[in-house]
């Protein structure tokens, strides 16, 4: 009789933990993406820091560019510098200036 409704305890618990474990799997792949985008940051906050701790400070802007520019390059992300970018006030697009070397 005790090993009987031992049994059904048993039984009955874990009925109940794969329910909570089933309403648990959309939470955990939520969490494995948050995890993956998080991995994106930390790897190119690491790739910066590698140029900083080579480098240190002093150079021009576009040395560092260059350097981190090669690093992502490197880990498999896609970059481009100085790109375009359109600035506007209010309504009104500025100019961009343009040095002709």
């Amino acid at each position: 009789m005790v090993i009987n409704i031992m049994g059904r305890l048993a039984e009955k618990s874990f009925r109940i933990f794969i329910k909570i474990i089933q309403n648990l799997i959309p939470f955990m792949d939520l969490i494995a993406k948050y995890n993956k985008k998080l991995e994106v940051f930390k790897n190119i906050t690491g790739c910066a820091m590698k140029v900083y701790n080579k480098y240190h400070f002093g150079l021009l802007e576009s040395a560092y560019e260059a350097a981190l520019k090669y690093l992502l390059e490197l880990e498999g992300h896609i970059v481009e510098r100085q790109v375009y970018l359109p600035i506007f006030w209010d309504d009104v697009q500025l100019t961009r200036l343009i040095e002709w070397i």
